[in-house]
C-alpha cells in the first residue's frame, strides 16, 4: 500500500518506528540486505508517518522486501 491513501500511524507506532529503524544512518537497501530474510510480515509501510524521511524510508524498505520475496531465488551456477 502506498501514497496518500495510507492512514496516519498512531503516535505510539510512529515513535516505535523512529526508534527501531535506523532511517537516518542506514539505507533501506542496506537494512534489507542485513535483516530482510527475517522480515516476512513487514507492515510498517501500511501507514504513513509525520516525519517525511521516516515515511519515505519505510516505503522504500517495504518495496524492497516485497520485490525480493517475489523474485525467484538465485541458484548457484554450475562450473561444469
Amino acid at each position: 500500500m502506498a501514497g496518500a491513501a495510507r492512514p496516519l500511524a498512531g503516535a505510539e507506532r510512529q515513535s516505535h518506528a523512529a526508534t527501531v529503524f535506523p532511517y537516518r544512518s542506514v539505507s533501506p537497501a542496506a537494512y534489507a540486505d542485513a535483516h530482510g530474510e527475517g522480515m516476512t510480515g513487514f507492515t510498517f509501510d501500511d501507514e504513513r508517518y509525520d516525519d517525511p524521511a521516516l515515511d519515505a524510508w519505510l516505503l522504500e524498505l517495504g518495496d524492497l522486501l516485497r520485490a525480493r520475496r517475489a523474485a525467484p531465488a538465485e541458484r548457484p551456477r554450475s562450473t561444469r
